[in-house]
């Protein structure tokens, strides 16, 4: 399991895909596709650009040839509707026609827990 602590005040728990604002104790699910997207941007925030076709292939895999962007589109649009009404309004930003960058001044980390089995 890991737990990515975003910003200092909120946290997202992989195992129970749920987002946790620290302050307030209010938290969310969020929908497997945008979970998977948030996943992705946040192993890989430290790139510059989070290409289209990175997500595509990350998202729908050997599907991703048969997916046009206005899937892709879609997704992203509903995970920054999510994040916005949850406090993390700025947590990505489109780059058009290429992707989308997260933005610089959120501060990520996580940590590992293991679990006993």
């Amino acid at each position: 399991m890991t737990i990515y602590l975003i910003n200092s005040t909120h946290t997202y728990n992989d195992k129970t895909n749920e987002l946790k604002n620290i302050k307030t104790g209010k938290m969310i699910k969020i929908a497997a596709m945008r979970i998977k997207c948030l996943e992705y941007m946040l192993n890989h925030a430290q790139q510059e650009i989070i290409y289209k076709k990175q997500l595509t292939n990350e998202l729908w895999g050997e599907r991703s040839q048969f997916i046009s962007d206005a899937n892709l589109t879609q997704i992203l649009y509903l995970l920054r509707r999510d994040l916005k009404g949850f406090g993390l309004s700025q947590f990505f930003s489109t780059v058009p026609r290429t992707g989308i960058k997260v933005d610089a001044n959120i501060i990520i980390s996580n940590e590992n827990k293991n679990l006993p089995s």
